[in-house]
């Protein structure tokens, strides 16, 4: 039996290895609706939405660990009055399902630190190793223990089927 499972019809893998079931989401962009206004695309913040699908998946796959790969939120070099609105809150909802949350900063998370609650923890963007799956974003080259792995799992190329 694979380790990696795709969780359907969620963009979610779950990862298995004994008792430990990780959740894997990757590239949510809280806050890109801020590029759509400053065009003059009005439309209400999606992170609502965003969280009631991810907490049906963590409902359904019970993990006790989630790990997102990279851009979490979507402004690059400063942070958006909507990202510091709406950011802490997702995080809040979230760590009252899932008690180990892990971030791997991805190339839009350069200013996600201040915003996250202080039990989220960062990892690097060079990747990490669970059982024989290597994880990383994408925007940098893997760490070299990853290289080993019978699998690779990234984000950032935001692929669609």
């Amino acid at each position: 039996m694979s380790p990696i499972k795709p969780i359907q019809p969620y963009p979610a893998l779950l990862l298995q290895k004994g008792s430990e079931r990780v959740l894997v989401v990757a590239d949510l962009h809280l806050g890109w609706e801020v590029l759509l206004i400053q065009k003059g695309v009005h439309i209400p913040s999606q992170t609502p939405r965003i969280l009631d699908k991810l907490l049906r998946v963590i409902k359904k796959c019970k993990p006790t660990r989630l790990i997102f790969l990279g851009d979490v939120k979507d402004a690059i070099a400063k942070v958006e009055m909507e990202e510091w609105r709406d950011i802490p809150d997702f995080f809040e909802a979230i760590g009252k399902k899932v008690p180990d949350i892990q971030v791997l900063l991805g190339n839009h998370d350069g200013t996600l630190k201040p915003l996250l609650p202080e039990t989220v923890k960062i990892l690097p963007s060079t990747g990490v190793v669970f059982g024989n799956v290597g994880l990383f974003h994408g925007h940098a080259w893997p760490s070299p223990s990853l290289l080993g792995c019978r699998s690779l799992i990234t984000g950032h190329i935001h692929p669609m089927v």
